[in-house]
């Protein structure tokens, strides 16, 4: 089984929803004790390496075209739990 949870970036404005710092403890709980695997991307910073970085991860660059304006640059990780 794969999962994907999307939650959003963290200390990221304009979701409109508020996701504490609790939400995504939680979630590095549940992946950790899944039956299956789980892929997570993640905006790059110091608060979610701490938390997701047991599951190894990458670092990607990416480019955000909508809400913070043309062509800006990021970087995301990404973790995968097995």
């Amino acid at each position: 089984m794969l999962f994907f949870p999307d939650p959003p970036c963290w200390k990221v404005e304009g979701y409109g929803q508020a996701f504490g710092l609790e939400q995504y403890e939680a979630l590095a709980s549940v992946m950790a004790g899944l039956i299956g695997t789980a892929v997570l991307t993640i905006n790059d910073h110091p608060d979610m390496r701490r938390l997701f970085d047991r599951f190894g991860g990458k670092t990607v660059p990416i480019r955000y075209t909508m809400g913070a304006g043309p062509n800006v640059a990021r970087r995301e990780r990404i973790y995968a739990t097995s």
